[in-house]
């Protein structure tokens, strides 16, 4: 059996409330990123080279950054599903940061729009 992808939920909390959801939304959680390094090391034995980042809301764990550089120093390739809601805050970190890894790694941002009225949060 081969793998392509391994996907990881950083977080259960959200900046929306949309109906149609099925995160838990109880105690908030996010993943430590010392478990995370752990699960990496454990993944290269199954020769995955991407990992997908999902949520909640992915961009609002504390330590995002910090986690794109331990995938990206880990030689992974990302990409992350977004409500898009704090993308403005984000977007110069991901590609105009001294931190070049996180743009050359970076093969996509998944925005998730799932109705045709604009929703605030």
């Amino acid at each position: 059996m081969s793998f392509e992808l391994l996907s990881i939920e950083l977080t259960n909390k959200c900046n929306l409330n949309c109906i149609h959801c099925f995160r838990e939304k109880g105690n908030l959680d996010y993943l430590n990123p010392t478990l995370l390094k752990r699960i990496l090391l454990e993944a290269k034995a199954y020769n995955l080279k991407h990992v997908a980042l999902t949520g909640g809301e992915c961009t609002l764990h504390p330590q995002f950054f910090n986690i794109l550089d331990i995938i990206t120093e880990m030689d992974y390739t990302y990409h992350f599903v977004t409500n898009g809601q704090n993308f403005n805050d984000i977007y110069p970190q991901l590609l105009f940061e001294d931190k070049p890894l996180r743009k050359e790694k970076l093969m996509g941002v998944s925005l998730s729009i799932d109705g045709a009225e604009e929703i605030t949060p």
